[in-house]
């Protein structure tokens, strides 16, 4: 039991410490662009779809550009989600 909090411990702050370098993105100007870009990206796609592009290949590339803004987007957000379960898992 020792052994698992343990590593789910290190497995949150590995988390956290990659949350915190994806805010730091997102908090600099090339972040900030290449927020501007996917959603640019998203925008073309949905122009894309209707002119008839083909809808599976779409909708996959709008999905993986939005996973990827909203990760950058709620960076901070997560980053506090985290910091939360850690707190919870030093108690146990």
């Amino acid at each position: 039991m020792y052994l698992q909090n343990m590593d789910r411990k290190e497995q949150l702050k590995g988390q956290k410490d990659t949350l915190h370098s994806i805010k730091a993105l997102g908090d600099t100007q090339g972040g900030e662009a290449l927020v501007s870009l996917l959603v640019a990206d998203i925008v073309g796609s949905i122009h894309k779809l209707i002119g008839g592009a083909d809808h599976i290949k779409e909708i996959a590339e709008m999905k993986a550009r939005m996973e990827l803004a909203e990760l950058i987007l709620n960076a901070e957000e997560n980053e506090k989600e985290i910091d939360r379960l850690i707190a919870e898992a030093l108690s146990e």
